[in-house]
């Protein structure tokens, strides 16, 4: 996410139907849908199997496989089960409160690292605004 712009302000202004003014608030905005989205199923997943509330004392690629594994478990039964009530009830909660979450960088990143991510976002981010740019069903009403 680019720093400029406070997490916890982002999705309501594009509730209120405001355009995102340049690059950085899109992304902003795509990103914490995104973000959103992922913090609501990883809730749904540990609520549905107990072997991520507990802990897995397995390698880091085991656990790995694990969470995919439960991930397509998860969604064969929403497949075959549409009143999931996981799914419903995750849908009835009210949204969690975004919090000032930092990510840092580990130790073992290194400063090229950090400038690639950086060159990878703003490219993703180009993009994004590019197409926006040009699709006219995005052109909502400034207010």
């Amino acid at each position: 996410m680019y720093q400029r712009i406070p997490y916890e302000i982002i999705l309501p202004l594009f509730v209120l139907h405001r355009r995102p003014q340049n690059k950085e608030e899109l992304f902003n905005y795509r990103h914490a849908s995104v973000r959103n989205i992922i913090e609501r199923m990883f809730g749904i997943i540990k609520k549905r199997f107990k072997i991520l509330r507990t802990g897995f004392p397995g390698a880091y690629e085991d656990q790995t496989i694990l969470v995919l594994a439960l991930f397509a478990l998860n969604n064969y039964i929403t497949f075959l089960d549409h009143d999931d009530f996981l799914l419903i009830d995750s849908f009835n909660e009210e949204e969690p409160e975004n919090s000032q979450e930092s990510y840092s960088c580990s130790l073992n990143d290194t400063r090229r690292d950090r400038e690639d991510a950086k060159s990878w976002r703003d490219s993703i981010a180009e993009k994004m605004w590019i197409d926006y740019c040009n699709d006219s069903q995005y052109h909502l009403p400034v207010l």
